[in-house]
């Protein structure tokens, strides 16, 4: 064991000596029955101090503030102070030391007055010391749920060691939430930016085709049904499925709006019907055109005119061939007597 934990025992004995004598010490009217408000101040005031001694200070330090909500008494207030000290609460025992200088008065000993002031300045050098540098100005600051200012912040903000939590606010901008850690004595300087907040729309899209895709601006393809929250202004979407045609269509959206579009996409079989339907004539008293089946080209009576044709001249040829080669063999035959 070191000498300075040696020293922190015996001091808390000490003090818890102190504490038992300066209550016996007190004026007895100050105290009421045991039942009464002045006796539940007594007990808690006891039970604190063996936490002390026992150094659950947590605990001491809940029965000391419920001993001073029943009774204020000065001594009380040191007691708190001692607590808040103990834990680390560094901001807090100043603050209770101070309230206990002020309520005391002439009636503490210029000694204990000393220690105190002592003690004060020792736990001041234990403060770390925060420095927000926030943009844009006008923003508001809170640290561990405490409101600290607007910003700029000239002062560091004085903080016991360990986590804080840091929010900033302003209107128009993102918040801006986190968590910084201090050191004792140390000092550090935060920079926070708050970007402008974007004034955003929420679009629903949905469609009677299963396994349709949307694309926004140009993104990822997202599966239908969807929804989509958008900055404001106009979107361009592409929608697309197996076997019906993709469709393009631009939505315009308004800040804090709510839209939901239910597209129909065309098979692509029945928008070329819808195409050649387009193109009849629809004027009042002409009947609509009607469309027949083209008949093949084997079909038609030219060709089989064209063909009778080649065929009976092939025939013609064919046959003067023939005749003009026997008409050549009999001559051939004449001549040499071979008939």
């Amino acid at each position: 064991m070191t000498t300075l934990e040696t020293s922190r025992r015996w001091a808390s004995r000490l003090l818890a000596l102190c504490l038992v004598a300066a209550v016996w010490g007190a004026p007895q009217p100050a105290f009421a029955a045991p039942g009464g408000k002045g006796g539940r101040a007594r007990a808690l005031f006891f039970q604190g101090t063996r936490a002390f001694a026992a150094k659950n200070y947590r605990l001491a330090l809940h029965r000391f503030r419920a001993s001073y909500g029943l009774r204020p008494k000065v001594v009380v207030m040191f007691n708190i102070a001692m607590c808040q000290r103990a834990l680390g609460q560094y901001n807090e025992s100043i603050e209770s030391f101070a309230r206990y200088l002020k309520q005391g008065g002439r009636r503490v000993k210029p000694q204990r007055i000393t220690r105190v002031r002592s003690l004060m300045n020792h736990m001041r050098t234990k403060l770390g010391r925060l420095l927000l540098r926030v943009s844009p100005a006008g923003a508001t600051v809170w640290i561990d749920a405490v409101r600290r200012g607007k910003a700029p912040l000239v002062q560091p903000v004085l903080l016991n060691p360990g986590s804080h939590r840091v929010v900033v606010r302003r209107k128009g901008c993102n918040p801006h939430t986190g968590t910084v850690r201090l050191k004792p004595g140390q000092r550090l300087t935060l920079p926070i930016t708050l970007k402008k907040r974007m004034r955003l729309a929420r679009l629903t899209i949905s469609t009677t085709v299963r396994g349709a895709l949307i694309k926004v601006n140009g993104g990822r393809p997202r599966r239908l049904p969807v929804s989509l929250c958008l900055p404001a202004g106009i979107h361009r979407l592409y929608l697309s499925a197996p076997g019906h045609q993709p469709r393009t269509m631009a939505v315009l959206l308004r800040e804090g709006q709510q839209k939901s579009e239910r597209v129909k996409l065309e098979p692509a079989i029945q928008l070329r019907r819808f195409l050649a339907r387009r193109t009849r004539p629809t004027s009042a008293g002409i009947p609509p055109v009607r469309t027949t089946r083209a008949t093949p080209f084997y079909r038609k009576a030219w060709f089989w005119s064209v063909v009778g044709a080649v065929v009976l001249g092939a025939g013609a040829a064919a046959g003067y061939l023939i005749w003009r080669s026997t008409h050549q063999q009999d001559a051939f035959d004449r001549t040499y007597g071979l008939q």
